[in-house]
């Protein structure tokens, strides 16, 4: 009885220190970044600096749709690194059955056995992403270490992830303008401001952010829209307003198109009529940032950083101070002919020191 205990205990620390060791090491893919187009270099790693006594690796690996294994030129999945040796011996074949591309990396001299020591990667292997890849995941599964230690079991990996993060980039240059960055207005009285593009990049949508100050607000146009676009991007171009920061003064505008058509290379994208409030300030800023565009409607935008920031003076101010400078050593009457020290806010007649006479609103 005490000879059975005695085995079970062996067998049972032969056990738990074959799961120490599996802790001990690890197997991992590299995460990569990739756009449509693109190709990358996945490392399959290694991590047995505490436990250098691995013989062999056999896993499986499974790519996610919009990722397809690229053969290096020898033809094959997978790819040495220097962690390997002649001993060593790498193979891929692709499972029908499993969906999957199997790497067998095995040690092959019963003379000289090698062990695999480090913490790189001990092969590579390359995908290529296409139009239908989104974020999504390389699952590294199936995986079998083998240890040198004789009686030591097979050591079962856990299955691991690889995140793919896809990369948005443009396939040319886009900037977003307007040609009256300066405007004045008299109190109470509308402007337009125009958004237009520089592009040389494929885009079917955009999207930003308009911020008005309390002083200035978006009013309709003829058409009781709040946003307008050019007759040659209207129907074909789809336009929704958010209006839920409205009462801060803040709209967030999107085009997509309903089409194949893309944005154009140049011109007006939008436009929008703004009104100054009574009691307009000498000035006052609108910024529209935040753009965003796609290069196919639904997809995930690219951020620009562009900011288009437009300067709003209030004409009447502006005169106000323009008066002043012009009529120093002048001399300032009321429309009644009564003299006054100072001009007066409203009406005033002012006699030039050259003699001449003139009515000023201040």
């Amino acid at each position: 009885m005490k000879t059975i205990t005695s085995k079970l205990a062996a067998l049972l620390l032969l056990f738990m220190g074959a799961v120490a060791a599996n802790a001990e090491t690890k197997v991992y893919l590299d995460d990569i970044t990739l756009a449509a187009g693109e190709e990358a270099v996945v490392g399959i790693n290694l991590d047995n600096a505490d436990d250098p006594n691995i013989l062999s690796i056999v896993l499986n690996i499974q790519l996610p749709e919009g990722l397809e294994m690229v053969v290096n030129e020898d033809g094959d999945y997978f790819t040495a690194t220097e962690r390997l040796t002649k001993y060593h011996s790498l193979q891929g074949i692709y499972r029908s059955d499993l969906g999957a591309y199997r790497m067998m990396l095995l040690s092959t001299s019963k003379a000289k056995v090698k062990n695999i020591e480090g913490t790189s990667a001990v092969a590579t292997f390359t995908v290529k992403a296409n139009e239908k890849l989104v974020d999504s995941t390389i699952k590294l599964t199936d995986v079998v270490i083998t240890k040198q230690a004789t009686g030591y079991p097979e050591i079962y990996q856990e299955d691991t992830e690889s995140k793919v993060t896809v990369a948005y980039r443009l396939d040319g240059d886009v900037m977003f303008y307007t040609e009256n960055a300066e405007q004045k207005v008299n109190p109470g009285e509308t402007f337009t401001v125009e958004v237009s593009i520089s592009n040389t990049a494929s885009l079917a949508s955009m999207e930003c952010y308009v911020n008005l100050p309390e002083c200035l607000q978006i009013v309709e146009n003829e058409d009781g829209l709040l946003f307008d676009l050019p007759e040659d991007l209207a129907g074909i171009f789809n336009m929704w307003i958010g209006e839920g920061q409205a009462d801060q003064g803040i709209y967030y505008f999107t085009l997509s198109s309903m089409t194949n058509e893309l944005l154009p290379e140049e011109g007006v994208v939008f436009s929008f009529n703004v009104k100054a409030a009574a009691d307009m300030p000498e000035s006052a800023e609108i910024l529209i940032d935040k753009f965003l565009v796609g290069t196919k409607v639904g997809a995930r935008g690219y951020a620009l950083d562009d900011e288009i920031k437009i300067s709003v003076s209030n004409a009447v101010a502006t005169g106000i101070d323009a008066a002043k400078a012009s009529v120093a050593g002048a001399e300032y009457f009321t429309v009644g002919g009564q003299r006054v020290a100072a001009p007066q806010k409203g009406i005033n007649v002012v006699k030039m020191a050259n003699g001449e006479v003139k009515k000023i609103r201040f």
